[in-house]
């Protein structure tokens, strides 16, 4: 079901999203795996790019032959130096990526799926073998709009992460 569509530019081009929530999709379909990574203080992992001279959450491609898991996996080590529980991650939303050319016409892209999962354990930020990750940065869910300009994803990912820590509460407290 989509929640809400935005226009965005990157890199120069314009893009159409669709956020989806309880939607099915074709994991052939995922180009990209994100994930809200979160530790034991309800804070947010956030990595600072390089190349796009901006705050993300951590996460990329999908390479040749690997599984949505192994993406997640691979991803937040290089990124930030981190492994999760991999019983705690769980699929948040998918983002629909339509390119839009000069003429307004739409060309499907491919899905993001951005998962969200609790840290096990993270060693300190050394460096991304792509180069691009600066920095990781834990936030609260306060401090998601100083880093994150994403607009209404913005609060998406507020209320995945309240969602969430509120579900760990109640997991503990059993």
């Amino acid at each position: 079901m989509i929640i809400f569509t935005e226009k965005v530019v990157f890199k120069g081009s314009t893009y159409r999203l669709e956020i989806c929530q309880n939607e099915e999709f074709n994991e052939s379909d995922v180009t990209q795996v994100y994930c809200m990574l979160v530790n034991s203080n309800s804070q947010l992992a956030i990595v600072y790019t390089n190349d796009s001279k901006m705050w993300v959450l951590p996460g990329g491609g999908r390479e040749k032959g690997e599984s949505i898991m192994d993406t997640l996996r691979r991803e937040l080590k290089e990124e930030a130096n981190a492994i999760v529980y991999e019983s705690t991650v769980k699929l948040s939303f998918i983002q629909k990526v339509y390119k839009i050319d000069e003429e307004g016409s739409s060309k499907f892209e491919g899905i993001q799926a951005r998962y969200i999962a609790s840290l096990y354990q993270a060693d300190e930020f050394e460096s991304d073998p792509d180069g691009d990750i600066l920095e990781v940065k834990w936030i609260s869910a306060d401090e998601i709009d100083t880093y994150l300009d994403w607009g209404k994803t913005n609060d998406l990912i507020k209320h995945c992460l309240l969602d969430y820590n509120k579900s760990r509460i109640k997991t503990i407290d059993k």
